[in-house]
C-alpha cells in the first residue's frame, strides 16, 4: 500500500545520490576556489528568493481538509523569508564584483528546479513539503561536513557564510505533518516522484555551476 514510506524512500535515494556531483567532488578535494563559492552563492540566491513565494503558492492551493498542511507551509514560507538577503551579505562579505543577481537570469538547471517547484505548488500542493523533507535531508547528512570543507579551504568566516550558518535545518514537525494529512493511496507515489524529480534537478544544478 503506498503511503509515507514511499516518499521516504525516495528521498533516502536521493541522499545516496546526491554527493556524486561536480560540486562535492571538488569540495572534498579541497579544489574549491573563491569564484566557485560566488557561483554557488549566485545559485543559491535564485533558489531562497523563490522558495517563500512558492511556500505560499502551495498553502494558497491547500484544499479544504489540508488546513495542517497549507499551516506548514505559509510558516515555512515565512521561515525562509529572508534567506535571499544572507546570500547577497555573503557575497558582498566575499568581495564579490560581478553584477547583481536580482539583475540575472539564472542558469539552466536552477531554472528548472525553480520551474518545478511552481509547477509542484500549483499541481500537488502538499507534494511542495516532500521536496521541503528531500531538501531538509541533504542539509543534514551533507551541510556540515561540506560547508566544513569549503570554509576550511577559503579561510572563511562566519560572517562570509552567513546563508550556511543560519539555514541548519530543525525537526519542525514536517514528517507528523504529512501522515496526518488526507493524502490519498493514489496520491503517494506522486507525492514520491515529486521529492526524487527535485532532487534530480537540485543535484544537477549542482554540476551546471561549475560548468
Amino acid at each position: 500500500m503506498a503511503g509515507l514510506d514511499d516518499v521516504l524512500k525516495a528521498i533516502t535515494d536521493a541522499t545516496l545520490a546526491f554527493p556524486d556531483n561536480r560540486l562535492c567532488r571538488r569540495v572534498l578535494a579541497g579544489q574549491v576556489t573563491l569564484p566557485d563559492y560566488h557561483r554557488v552563492l549566485l545559485t543559491l540566491f535564485h533558489i531562497s528568493h523563490e522558495a517563500p513565494n512558492v511556500s505560499a503558492l502551495a498553502a494558497a492551493q491547500c484544499p479544504i481538509g489540508m488546513e495542517d498542511v497549507r499551516d506548514y507551509l505559509l510558516r515555512h514560507a515565512e521561515r525562509v523569508r529572508d534567506n535571499w538577503r544572507w546570500v547577497l551579505s555573503d557575497l558582498e562579505a566575499t568581495d564579490y564584483k560581478g553584477p547583481d543577481p536580482r539583475d540575472q537570469f539564472p542558469i539552466a538547471p536552477v531554472q528548472a528546479f525553480v520551474a518545478y517547484n511552481y509547477y509542484i505548488a500549483l499541481r500537488l500542493p502538499a507534494g511542495r513539503m516532500a521536496i521541503i523533507a528531500m531538501l531538509n535531508a541533504l542539509l543534514s547528512n551533507f551541510g556540515q561536513n561540506y560547508s566544513a570543507k569549503l570554509f576550511q579551504t577559503l579561510s572563511l568566516k562566519p560572517s562570509q557564510a552567513s546563508f550556511f550558518y543560519r539555514t541548519q535545518p530543525s525537526d519542525d514537525g514536517l514528517l507528523d505533518v504529512l501522515r496526518k494529512a488526507p493524502i490519498t493511496e493514489a496520491q503517494w507515489p506522486a507525492m514520491a516522484n515529486a521529492a526524487s524529480t527535485a532532487a534530480k534537478f537540485y543535484t544537477d544544478l549542482y554540476d551546471g555551476v561549475l560548468a
